[in-house]
C-alpha cells in the first residue's frame, strides 16, 4: 500500500509538470502564432482562460498537497508500526525461549513424577502383600483365640467347681475364727485394763523426763557457752602467737615475751556483750598489724558467701538461701531471712533497694526498711535453666553475669523485664568492676573482658589468669587488681591494660578488698589465710593465720574501718 501510495504521489506530481509545461507552451504558442489566433480569440478571452488554468493548477497543488501531507503521515504510522512490530518479534522470540525452557522444565518434573509414581506403586504392591500377610495372620490368630475361649471354658468349669469347695471350707473356717475372736476380745479388755494402768506410769515417766530434759538442754546452752569461750581464747593465743613472731623479728626474744605477758593479761580479760565476743584491745601500738577483735554468734547455718554494707547494717548472703542482717555498732542480728532455696550468690545496693541472686534462678527485690522482699522475678527465660552469679549497677542499667554465659541487663528503676541479652562467647562472668566507661568482667576460664558501657560492645580481652577470676578492686588512681583460682594476684594498668606485676600465694585467691586508709590490699584464700599487700610497693604486709576452718569466700569494710570476713565454715569474723 505505501508503495502504490508513493506510485499516485509521483503520478500527480508527473500531471502537474504536464499541465504547467502545456499552460506555458499554450502561452508561447499564443504569442507566437499572433496572426491566427487573433483571428479565432480575442484578446480577453485569452486572459480568462489563463486565470482559469491558474485557479485549476493552485487548486490541484492544494489538492496535491494534502495529499502529501497525508502520505507522511501513514509514512510515520507505518514506520511505527515497523517498530513496534520488531518490538513484538523480540518478545515473542524471549517468550517462545522462555517457554522452551519451562517445557523441558516440565518434561523433567514429569519423568520425576512419573519415577515417583512408580516408587509409589512399588510401595503399593509391598502394602498390599503386607496387608495379605496380615489377613492370614489374622486369621491363624481368630483360629488360637477360638482354641482360647475353648480353653476358658474349660478353666471356668473348674474355677467353678473349686469355689464350691472353698465354699464349704470357708463356713467351716469361719466358724473357727469366730470362737477364736471371742477369745481375743476377752484377752483384748484385759490389754485394755493393763494399758491404762501403763498409761498412767508413762505419763509420770513423761514428767520426769521433760524435767530432766531441760535441765540437760540448760547443760548444753552452758557448754555452748562455754565452746564459745574456748574458741575464742584459742582464737586470741593463735593472734598472741603471731604478734610473738612479729616482736621475734623486731626485738629481742626477752622483751617480746614480756610484752606478749602484758598483753595476754589484757586479751584474757574478755567480756561477752549482746551475743558476741569482744576483745577490748584490738591493734598493738606504733604497727600497723591487724588483730581480731571479734567473732559473731550465733553461726551461721550455711556458708557465708556474700555480704554488703546497708546503712548501719551488714546484709550477708549464705549457702543455704538465708539472707542475715546484723547491726554494725552492736554486733546483734537483727534478722535471719530465708526466701531463696538456693545459695545466694551476690548481693547489691541498688538506691533504696537491695537485690539479691541465687542459684535457685530467682533474683529478689528487698525493702531493708521491712527486711522483706517486694518483687521476684526469674533471672533468665522461662524455658532456660538459668541463675545469677553477680551483679553491679551501671548507670540506669543492673548489669547480671549469668551461668549460660549471657549477660542481661534490667531497668533499675522499672525491674522485672530483661532490657538486653548480651553474648560474645559461652564464658560465664564471675566477677564484675565499673571503671569510668568500661566495665571489667571476670570470667571462670580466667580471661578478663572489657566492656564499652555505651555501645554494650567488648572493647579489649585481657589473658594472664588459668583459673576462674574471683573477684576485682580498684587500687588508686591508675591500677586494677584481679584474683582468681590460680593462686596469683595480678596488678593491672587501666589506662594500657598491660599486667604489671603478678603476686602469688599458696592458695586459691577468693576475694579482695581495699583498706584505702592504710593502702592496703586484703585477699582472702581457699586455704583459710587472709594475705594483706602494700599497694605501693607490692610486698605481703601481714598473713593472718587461719581462724576459719574453711575458705574465705567475702571481705567487707564498714564505717568504722573493720574488715568483715566471711567464710566457709558459715561463722563471720571482723578484724582490725
Amino acid at each position: 500500500k505505501i508503495e502504490e501510495s508513493v506510485s499516485m504521489e509521483e503520478d500527480t506530481r508527473n500531471k502537474i509538470e504536464d499541465e504547467e509545461d502545456l499552460s506555458d507552451n499554450n502561452n508561447q504558442d499564443g504569442f507566437d502564432d499572433s496572426d491566427e489566433d487573433m483571428s479565432e480569440y480575442t484578446e480577453t478571452d485569452s486572459d480568462d482562460e489563463i486565470t482559469r488554468m491558474k485557479k485549476r493548477i493552485k487548486r490541484e497543488r492544494r489538492a496535491h498537497y494534502k495529499v502529501l501531507q497525508e502520505l507522511e503521515a501513514e509514512r510515520d504510522n507505518v514506520h511505527e508500526a515497523k517498530s513496534t512490530i520488531s518490538e513484538l518479534i523480540k518478545q515473542i522470540t524471549e517468550y517462545k525461549t522462555a517457554l522452551e525452557e519451562e517445557k523441558a522444565d516440565l518434561e523433567a518434573e514429569i519423568i520425576e513424577k512419573e519415577e515417583e509414581i512408580e516408587k509409589e506403586t512399588s510401595v503399593v504392591s509391598s502394602l498390599r502383600s503386607g496387608i495379605q500377610e496380615l489377613e492370614d495372620e489374622k486369621k491363624t490368630l481368630m483360629e488360637e483365640i477360638s482354641k482360647l475361649e475353648q480353653k476358658h471354658e474349660e478353666v471356668l468349669e473348674e474355677e467353678s467347681k473349686i469355689k464350691s469347695n472353698m465354699k464349704q471350707e470357708t463356713v467351716e473356717n469361719l466358724r473357727t475364727l469366730m470362737e477364736e475372736l471371742t477369745r481375743i476380745e476377752e484377752a483384748n479388755e484385759l490389754l485394755r485394763k493393763q494399758h491404762e494402768k501403763t498409761k498412767e506410769q508413762i505419763d509420770d515417766e513423761k514428767k520426769t523426763h521433760d524435767q530432766t530434759a531441760t535441765e540437760l538442754q540448760k547443760e548444753k546452752d552452758r557448754a555452748e557457752e562455754l565452746k564459745g569461750q574456748i574458741e575464742t581464747l584459742k582464737l586470741t593465743n593463735e593472734a598472741l602467737i603471731t604478734q610473738l613472731k612479729q616482736y621475734r623479728r623486731t626485738s629481742s626474744l626477752v622483751k617480746a615475751s614480756q610484752q606478749m605477758r602484758r598483753d595476754s593479761e589484757k586479751r584474757l580479760s574478755v567480756s561477752f556483750k549482746s551475743g558476741l565476743l569482744v576483745d577490748p584491745q584490738s591493734k598493738t601500738e606504733g604497727q600497723d598489724v591487724y588483730h581480731l577483735i571479734r567473732k559473731l554468734q550465733p553461726i551461721h547455718k550455711g556458708s557465708v558467701l556474700c555480704s554488703i554494707i546497708v546503712g548501719g547494717q551488714m546484709w550477708v548472703g549464705c549457702g543455704d538461701g538465708s539472707i542475715r542482717i546484723w547491726e554494725i555498732e552492736t554486733g546483734q542480728m537483727l534478722e535471719d531471712r530465708k526466701q531463696h532455696t538456693g545459695a545466694v550468690t551476690c548481693l547489691l545496693a541498688v538506691q533504696d533497694k537491695v537485690w539479691s541472686c541465687s542459684k535457685d534462678k530467682t533474683i529478689l527485690i528487698w525493702s531493708p526498711k521491712k527486711a522483706q522482699p517486694t518483687k521476684k522475678f526469674l533471672a533468665g527465660n522461662k524455658d532456660k535453666d538459668v541463675c545469677g552469679i553477680t551483679l553491679l549497677e551501671v548507670d540506669q542499667f543492673i548489669w547480671c553475669g549469668c551461668s549460660d554465659g549471657v549477660i542481661r541487663l534490667w531497668d533499675s528503676k522499672h525491674p522485672g523485664k530483661i532490657k538486653k541479652e548480651l553474648k560474645e562467647n559461652s564464658q560465664t562472668a564471675v566477677c564484675m568492676l565499673k571503671r569510668s566507661n568500661q566495665l571489667w568482667v571476670g570470667t571462670d576460664n580466667g580471661s578478663i573482658h572489657i566492656w564499652n558501657t555505651t555501645t554494650l560492645r567488648p572493647s579489649k580481652t585481657l589473658t594472664g589468669h588459668t583459673s576462674s577470676v574471683n573477684a576485682f578492686t580498684n587500687v588508686g588512681h591508675f591500677e586494677v587488681w584481679s584474683s582468681s583460682n590460680d593462686k596469683t594476684l595480678r596488678c593491672w594498668n587501666a589506662e594500657n591494660h598491660t599486667c604489671t606485676k603478678t603476686l602469688k600465694a599458696e592458695g586459691g585467691l577468693t576475694c579482695l578488698l581495699q583498706v584505702r586508709s592504710f593502702q592496703h590490699v586484703w585477699t582472702g584464700t581457699t586455704d583459710s589465710k587472709i594475705l594483706v599487700w602494700n599497694a605501693k610497693t607490692y610486698e605481703l604486709v601481714q598473713e593472718i593465720p587461719p581462724t576459719h576452718k574453711d575458705g574465705i569466700f567475702t571481705l567487707s569494710l564498714d564505717k568504722k574501718n573493720q574488715i568483715w570476713a566471711g567464710a566457709g565454715d558459715c561463722s563471720i569474723s571482723i578484724w582490725r
